[in-house]
């Protein structure tokens, strides 16, 4: 009875047997991916300590943008952090902080009494499957690492063992770059990043003024030469005003030396521009900039209408934000009756900024 019973106990394990003979072999490749796939889960759950990146924004608006700059960079030193980055303009100023995660709410609470908080953000985000996908990363690079040095060591040909070498080349900068991208999250993870934008109140005044014009007053001298006639000397007072070196206007009342001072003899008005040189200071210091320039206008000589062209060289002997003293000489072109005429004219002014 029991020889009987037993071939038919074999019998369905048999049959199995045979069928998974026959079923297809799965594909390597799969079997690799399914491996890997167990170990980074298996690794995910091994991760302990959830690795969070903390990133954040403040804005606020202040009465005194550097004073509280300093206090919101004093805050962050207070609590354990650092100041990564530190920016003051004319527009207000940005603080950008890093410090310890548990500390975030701390140091807002810190800082709101400094101004009025706008806006905030706060925001965190789970890293720890990028913190395990570069472990893994690392140690299979290292493995890999591994076997190409056992081969190396057994290479029977110069051609065998150069073609190792360039493999561990190529893994070693894999394996430096994995440990920057590493540090790089650590440091992230370590140190929460919060961003502190400051903008003055409305009504607060510029520390910084900026002038807009500069009206001034100038002495000119202008020597005419003719032709048909000896030169003559005009003298006189005059008006200027300028917002840039680009554009100027100037308005000049001369009177013939050789007659009555208490006349006009000569009217110039004149609209050009002049340039810096970039190689010589480009307008910046304070004391002698350069520049050269350009000037059309209207001129009323001796009675007589004529249209003005000249070529201007002249120095700023002196120049602050609010004050500009220049002086300078132009070649001036006089086109009209009685006939053409060539001038040179010497200036000296002197610019109030408004």
């Amino acid at each position: 009875m029991t020889m009987t019973r037993f071939p038919s106990l074999l019998l369905p394990f048999v049959i199995a047997g045979c069928a998974a003979g026959a079923a297809q072999m799965p594909d390597p490749k799969e079997m690799r991916a399914q491996v890997e796939a167990f170990n980074r889960q298996q690794g995910r759950a091994a991760a302990a300590d959830p690795a969070v990146v903390v990133e954040g924004t403040v804005e606020m608006t202040v009465d005194e943008v550097a004073e509280t700059a300093e206090a919101v960079a004093a805050a962050a030193v207070e609590r354990g952090g650092k100041v990564s980055e530190l920016t003051l303009e004319a527009w207000g100023g940005r603080v950008v902080v890093r410090l310890p995660p548990d500390e975030v709410d701390g140091f807002i609470e810190a800082i709101s009494p400094l101004g009025t908080v706008t806006a905030r953000s706060i925001t965190a985000t789970d890293q720890s499957e990028a913190v395990v996908d570069l472990r893994l990363r690392l140690e299979n690079l290292e493995r890999a690492m591994a076997r190409y040095q056992a081969i190396l060591e057994q290479a029977s040909t110069v051609e065998e063992a150069l073609k190792v070498e360039a493999e561990l080349t190529r893994l070693r900068g894999e394996i430096e770059r994995t440990k920057a991208e590493q540090q790089r999250l650590a440091d992230r993870v370590a140190l929460a990043r919060i961003t502190v934008e400051l903008t003055p109140s409305y009504g607060e005044e510029s520390p910084d003024p900026q002038p807009k014009l500069y009206p001034g007053l100038r002495l000119s001298h202008l020597v005419r030469y003719r032709s048909d006639a000896r030169p003559r000397v005009f003298a006189g007072p005059g008006l200027s005003l300028f917002g840039s070196r680009v554009a100027h206007l100037d308005f000049d009342l001369l009177a013939d030396l050789s007659g009555p001072m208490d006349r006009v003899d000569a009217l110039l008005v004149s609209f050009g521009g002049d340039f810096y040189s970039d190689f010589l200071g480009r307008g910046r210091r304070r004391w002698l900039n350069p520049h050269m320039g350009y000037a059309v206008g209207y001129g009323w000589i001796e009675r007589q209408h004529a249209f003005t062209f000249s070529l201007a060289a002249g120095v700023e002997v002196f120049k602050t934000a609010q004050v500009l003293v220049d002086t300078g000489v132009r070649l001036v072109g006089v086109f009209g009756a009685p006939g053409p005429a060539l001038g040179v004219e010497s200036t000296l002014s002197l610019h109030l900024a408004f």
